[in-house]
């Protein structure tokens, strides 16, 4: 099509976008699009799959070719480091029109039937140049401001009266449509006075909300699984533009004065030794060690617990905390899950491993079974090649 009507952009209509291009498609995209398509900057990608809001900038991209993700009706979660993101409601879609010389996509609700962000409208121009393409991530990010929290804003902590969970309260960073996520970095104060961050969780911005639905300030709440009774802890929050911007952060510390504790059915300080680590999601071999770290090739990869941990009838709550060290070379991330084996299901949605070395990160998970016979292993799957270290395994129950 290129060939025969050079100068016209080829719309390539697809499921699955190409690999790191739209929001999502580090994990879910094909590199093998990505590589065909790199050769037609004619081409304009138009694909679902990674269920996205249309309010998320990133949902069109300019690299080589033009790429331009449709969202979904149905519902959509995201991508989040160290957060099993809430399923959330979509009912946006796009309108195309099409120029000589731009291609115009209007996003819509089918809520009010009503356009909106048309003050953002994405105008591709056309012909097609590589070097002035208004949507790519580079020029995009040059361009856009900085995230600010407003003036003398401040982060209150709130811990619930059952010590089950650490609540956090923070009003919304400038501009509102234009943050895509809270990056949260949690610090326990070791003995010399020094903070080490131990787990960070990555919250979803209200951008995808109308604005009159908007509640003005964010709330995340930390389950007690991440905390020690007596401990103090410090929490930076930094806002994080659709382009990888990071704003001037908010800083606060606590004391943890009670931690909610459940039966402790499992504990491990050795997990590498105590714990099989095999490939795929059934069978498989042990994955290889390299100076501590097991080398993760990509794919799927399990973490198995011991037989009866999960004993107990359906809804019986759980909590499993695990401590991991990961090296991830490039952009890539890994997706945690707890997964029964038959019939395929996870405990939790999944949570996104941070990119590049992560140094110490606490995952925790806090559950409750679906069926009596449901048993669950830690699955790691997506991502690219990279390393693994497990540091320490919990699991609790709860009456």
């Amino acid at each position: 099509a290129s060939a025969k009507y050079p100068g016209k952009p080829v719309f390539v209509i697809d499921h699955i976008p190409p690999y790191d291009t739209t929001r999502n498609s580090l994990v879910w995209g094909s590199p093998g699009r990505r590589k065909v398509l790199d050769n037609y900057p004619q081409v304009v990608h138009i694909s679902g799959h990674t269920h996205n809001s249309l309010r998320n900038e990133m949902c069109i991209w300019q690299g080589n070719f033009t790429s331009v993700n449709a969202g979904c009706l149905q519902s959509w979660a995201g991508s989040l480091v160290g957060t099993a993101p809430a399923s959330k409601k979509s009912d946006e879609v796009l309108i195309m029109k099409v120029f000589s010389h731009k291609i115009d996509f209007h996003r819509f609700s089918l809520a009010d039937k009503k356009e909106f962000l048309a003050d953002r409208l994405w105008s591709v121009p056309w012909p097609f140049d590589k070097d002035t393409a208004p949507y790519s991530v580079a020029a995009r990010k040059a361009k856009a401001p900085k995230p600010q929290f407003p003036a003398g804003s401040r982060i209150s902590i709130t811990p619930d009266s059952a010590g089950a969970n650490l609540t956090l309260q923070f009003p919304y960073a400038h501009d509102p449509d234009s943050v895509e996520v809270y990056k949260i970095e949690t610090s326990h104060q070791e003995a010399d006075g020094t903070w080490v961050v131990f787990t960070r969780q990555d919250i979803q911005a209200d951008y995808y909300l109308p604005p009159q639905q908007r509640p003005g300030q964010q709330t995340h709440a930390f389950n007690a699984g991440y905390f020690t009774a007596g401990k103090t802890y410090r929490f930076q929050i930094t806002p994080v533009d659709f382009f990888g911007n990071e704003g001037v952060s908010l800083q606060a510390e606590t004391t943890v004065s009670s931690v909610e504790q459940g039966e402790v059915i499992y504990e491990s300080f050795q997990p590498m030794q105590d714990l099989p680590f095999l490939s795929g999601l059934d069978g498989g071999s042990p994955l290889p060690l390299v100076d501590g770290f097991y080398h993760h090739k990509s794919g799927n990869a399990r973490l198995v617990l011991p037989e009866n941990v999960w004993a107990g009838p359906a809804k019986t709550r759980f909590r499993f905390t695990i401590d991991m060290q990961m090296k991830q070379p490039g952009p890539g991330q890994w997706t945690v899950v707890l997964r029964n084996p038959t019939p395929l299901t996870n405990a939790n949605a999944r949570i996104y491993t941070p990119p590049g070395e992560s140094g110490l990160q606490r995952y925790v998970i806090d559950f409750q079974k679906r069926r009596e016979n449901y048993n669950y292993y830690l699955l790691i799957r997506e991502g690219s090649a990279g390393f693994v270290q497990f540091k320490y395994v919990k699991i609790e129950k709860f009456p």
